[in-house]
């Protein structure tokens, strides 16, 4: 079963994330989803989810997302991943400054699933590395 997953997950991130296929990567949700991203707030349903990436692709004109390692047990998938783009200049919580910038972003995720279905997301990122570089906060030092 995990190698399956394995494959479901890494097509799934892959298809939504860099093909912009949305519907193949929400296809791996429960309807009772949601997604924890310390310290942003939680995004507590699928369609938050979605529209969360979707203002991410109108703020960011070639985002691409690189799973580096994934492990599944039982019903616990955890992925190493990155991913990078140039602002567009076209935020809409405006906090991404005009177009050119380039910026990346490498975290990890922790996937709960029930019946290979992700219910859960537990990010861990570097969201201080990414503020900075987007010139929200400024440098430690």
């Amino acid at each position: 079963m995990s190698e399956g997953l394995k494959e479901k997950l890494l097509r799934g991130f892959d298809e939504g994330w860099n093909k912009g296929n949305l519907e193949a990567m929400f296809a791996l949700c429960a309807s009772s989803f949601i997604h924890y991203r310390s310290p942003l707030p939680p995004l507590e349903s699928v369609a938050a989810e979605k529209q969360d990436i979707e203002n991410a692709f109108k703020a960011f004109s070639d985002i691409q997302f690189t799973i580096h390692e994934i492990i599944v047990e039982g019903d616990t998938a955890v992925m190493r991943w990155a991913w990078h783009g140039t602002t567009s200049g076209e935020s809409s919580d405006n906090t991404t400054p005009v177009g050119g910038k380039r910026v990346s972003m490498e975290g990890c995720s922790i996937l709960h699933m029930d019946e290979e279905k992700i219910v859960e997301e537990l990010e861990y990122a570097d969201y201080l590395g990414y503020f900075t570089q987007l010139g929200i906060i400024s440098p430690i030092g």
